[in-house]
């Protein structure tokens, strides 16, 4: 499979079941994306206001002239908000895969069937999530530690990005290995690792390719959204007003365009179980309705 045909397979799941996609990851996500689209919106404009960008709305900051106690405040809440995000869009991710197999081998993909099933292993989705976030961070506190102590250390900072992309492209199909095969924690990990064994290059150059497709459509409506933001002038109006209409507008493109990766994901997923392993549609149908039933 290559980028053509990825794109081709996106095309076609999303013409074969657009509601059940977009209805998943609204129903899931939906929320949790406003919320963190509206924090970091403010945040960002605080900063912004501070720092006396032009042409943006003006923020009054009168119990704290200064706005280091709002922009605490800000971060804190947006933390809060992009980990929330974390949590629900994993949950998602899972329901999508289920969505995913179900109209590869024909059926009529169900919003309250493919949340059912995933219901049962989200557990295991969010804790295999939770691990690779844990060790990302840990690494990251490592090497500032390391800085900290030699002066040399700074050089390792550049090894870090590209430990962070092997980390994701070896361990990308986890949540597919827990939908679709019903796996344990630990045995999602090594089956992901096994699956993308051989094909890390494939793997990471479709990624590639997709992720700035999807940067590129989100930077463009991420234009039109900013104007629409700086043309709200607070004087008279809340600062939460100026942020809520783009923020429920890039609510909308995401709930769009995030669905793209993992939908993607999900059919190298396949791909790479046929070409290793001879997978075909009749244990797919037993995969779907195994979990099913438990």
């Amino acid at each position: 499979m290559d980028v053509g045909d990825i794109l081709g397979g996106i095309l076609r799941i999303y013409r074969a079941a657009p509601w059940t996609l977009i209805g998943i990851w609204a129903l899931i996500a939906g929320l949790p994306i406003l919320f963190l689209q509206i924090t970091t919106g403010y945040t960002v404009l605080l900063i912004l206001q501070i720092i006396s960008a032009p042409d943006l709305p003006s923020i009054h900051l009168d119990s704290d002239p200064f706005g280091s106690q709002a922009i605490f405040t800000g971060i804190t809440v947006s933390l809060f908000a992009f980990f929330l995000w974390v949590f629900f869009s994993s949950m998602a991710h899972g329901a999508l895969v289920h969505a995913v197999g179900e109209v590869i081998i024909g059926r009529v993909a169900s919003v309250r069937n493919s949340i059912r099933v995933v219901l049962l292993k989200m557990p295991r989705i969010i804790m295999a999530h939770v691990i690779i976030i844990v060790v990302l961070i840990l690494g990251m506190i490592i090497l500032g530690g390391i800085a900290a102590w030699y002066e040399f250390a700074w050089y390792l900072y550049p090894v870090w990005p590209p430990v962070f992309v092997i980390i994701y492209i070896r361990y990308s199909l986890i949540v597919q290995a827990i939908v679709v095969e019903n796996r344990s924690l630990l045995s999602s990990f090594s089956r992901s690792f096994d699956l993308t064994s051989g094909w890390w290059w494939r793997i990471f150059g479709i990624s590639l390719v997709l992720f700035v497709i999807v940067v590129i459509i989100s930077f463009l409506f991420g234009e039109v959204l900013f104007s629409i933001s700086g043309n709200f002038r607070a004087i008279d109006i809340l600062p939460f007003f100026c942020v809520l209409p783009s923020s429920l507008l890039a609510t909308a493109v995401a709930i769009i365009l995030e669905p793209i990766v993992p939908l993607a994901v999900t059919l190298m997923y396949f791909d790479l179980r046929v070409r290793k392993e001879g997978f075909d549609i009749e244990q797919l149908v037993r995969a779907i309705d195994t979990p099913a039933e438990k």
